[in-house]
């Protein structure tokens, strides 16, 4: 995957290949083609982002800002739905990793331009998804800015469950649960609803940074069929977690985390 660009401002187009070859064992004399070793290279400076097993596919994005600086998006497509970025720069007009594994762009095909080149991101709306364990195990994305520095903000609160076709995360109680109902916007609309065993909720958004070290309360929230928002208060960290201060496994009966 060859593309020309100028990521140094000097009007100079450099050449930018991302390479994604299988590699062969010779250990034990296999040749795997899902195994990659995927290279970035400008011009003669080349840096290895990745080996890795059961990649399908790769995929490269590319961004220049207004000031003119340019960075790349390398997304590898693994086993199970999984994908792993790499956001990189051209610091000196060398490849360099500045972000990784954070963050999953959304599932599409990026286009190219009328020369083939990596399409270039909308750098004001760039939509990344996060994989989380948090009821289920699902993919929530919300909208980012790229900046000028290589960073990624958002303005954005809540990460909205990405649904796949008919997969539809769905869940139903084991017990009464007291909840607060709230709007689009997060605001409680009536607070302390009990809702009876029984009842079944689909997971709709969720809200706070992963964090698998320490215990710390999230949200997640949850539609009814008649389309009202059920907010819980989830406590992840170290197994198992909690819903409203309550082992979640003695609250929910389906529990779609993935492994």
């Amino acid at each position: 995957m060859d593309n020309n660009f100028d990521i140094d401002g000097d009007g100079e187009l450099e050449c930018i290949r991302v390479t994604d070859e299988g590699i062969y064992d010779e250990d034990i004399d296999y040749y795997e083609e899902s195994h990659k070793r995927i290279d970035v290279l400008v011009g003669e400076k080349e840096k290895n982002i990745a080996e890795d097993w059961d990649v399908f596919g790769v995929d490269c994005r590319m961004a220049i800002m207004p000031s003119g600086k340019a960075y790349l998006m390398v997304t590898e497509e693994l086993v199970n739905d999984y994908t792993a970025t790499k956001l990189m720069g051209f610091a000196g007009g060398e490849p360099v990793i500045i972000k990784e594994n954070a963050f999953e762009p959304k599932r599409e095909k990026a286009d190219t331009d009328d020369y083939g080149r990596y399409a270039l991101l909308n750098t004001d709306e760039l939509i990344l998804s996060l994989r989380f364990d948090r009821l289920a195990t699902f993919d929530a994305s919300r909208t980012y800015r790229l900046n000028e520095d290589g960073s990624l903000s958002s303005d954005e609160e809540y990460y909205m469950i990405v649904e796949y076709g008919d997969n539809v995360f769905e869940t139903e109680t084991l017990i009464d649960i007291t909840a607060d109902i709230v709007d689009e916007d997060g605001n409680v609309v009536e607070e302390g609803v009990t809702f009876p065993a029984g009842t079944v909720f689909y997971l709709y958004r969720t809200k706070g940074e992963r964090n698998y070290e320490d215990y710390h309360d999230v949200i997640v929230d949850a539609k009814l069929s008649d389309g009202r928002i059920v907010s819980f208060v989830f406590t992840e960290g170290d197994w198992p977690h909690k819903v409203n201060g309550i082992d979640e496994n003695m609250v929910f009966k389906y529990l779609n985390y993935a492994g």
